[in-house]
């Protein structure tokens, strides 16, 4: 069976979200490394591509870490800052103060802003669970 590449993934959908993205991600997608299938359908998608990072403090705060957040956002991509939020830190195994994803009803709305801002013609489709009426 063949498996589909990094092209085809990057023409499947009509929203790319990169969920999580590490500093690993945002830093090599903000310079075009392509060393994965990941980073490599990153730089083949033609759709609007969205970082959401789940990064530590100490990391999303270095000068290199917001210049590729920068680059990605210079490069017309969208990132979602992450909240502040208690949260279970593994490094101490205690609950901090930590950056954190945005709530799920929270991701979801600025997710399909993106969407129809890049596609206004086109309708969210939404859970695909749902019936059609709660669409």
């Amino acid at each position: 069976e063949r498996k589909p590449g990094h092209i085809e993934l990057a023409r499947w959908g009509e929203m790319f979200v990169i969920l999580p993205a590490t500093a690993n991600v945002i830093g090599q997608a903000a310079n075009g490394l392509g060393s994965n299938l990941l980073t490599t359908t990153i730089l083949a998608a033609p759709v609007p591509i969205v970082f959401c990072p789940n990064v530590h403090p100490d990391m999303w705060n270095k000068a290199v870490v917001q210049r590729n957040v920068d680059t990605l956002r210079n490069d017309g991509h969208t990132v979602i800052e992450p909240q502040v939020a208690t949260a279970y830190e593994v490094d101490s195994g205690e609950l901090r103060e930590s950056l954190v994803l945005p709530e799920p009803s929270l991701l979801v709305e600025q997710l399909e802003k993106i969407y129809q801002d890049h596609s206004p013609d086109a309708t969210f489709h939404g859970d695909p669970h749902a019936p059609p009426e709660a669409q």
